[in-house]
């Protein structure tokens, strides 16, 4: 299996993951940390099912109530559904990237497409886009009319966040 990132990008990957999602839970990041690094180190799979997995792990950690992984074909766009304590959902979709690719304006405008079928299903509905790389201009501008409820994840976001 062809690795999409060196050991380098995965461990940095990880760790601004690790720290950006654990920010505000004071989890024990250093044990988490770890666990994710080795997770990730076997490499992002084609499919991006190693990278659904590990925010999968790391979103529980953040302290969801509940996780539920969603990916694959039939998917609707939606890679995770999360609910926190209040049962409010939250969808996510994960892109795992090379490390010279970024999300389009048409991966935004699909994930659009989700996020408007949950809202008809469910009100307030909020939504997470994450990527081991970053978007491209027009999937920003997509993004910027669902304002606060849309939150975009993507590699500068996370040393951003951490800074």
């Amino acid at each position: 299996m062809k690795m999409l990132h060196s050991a380098g990008e995965v461990d940095t990957i990880a760790n601004n993951l690790v720290y950006f999602l654990c920010a505000h839970a004071r989890l024990p990041t250093r044990r988490l940390a770890q666990s994710v690094v080795a997770a990730l180190q076997s490499g992002c799979d084609p499919t991006g099912r190693h990278f659904v997995l590990v925010l999968k792990q790391l979103f529980k950690a953040q302290g969801f109530a509940r996780v539920l992984v969603t990916d694959g074909p039939g998917d609707g766009g939606v890679d995770l559904r999360l609910w926190d304590d209040r049962d409010t959902l939250t969808i996510v979709q994960a892109k795992c990237k090379s490390a010279r690719y970024k999300v389009s304006e048409t991966e935004m405008m699909a994930f659009d497409g989700a996020l408007a079928r949950e809202e008809r299903r469910e009100r307030g509905v909020r939504a997470i886009f994450v990527t081991s790389t970053g978007f491209v201009e027009g999937a920003r501008e997509r993004a910027r009319p669902h304002g606060a409820r849309l939150l975009l994840m993507g590699e500068p976001e996370l040393r951003a966040a951490l800074a």
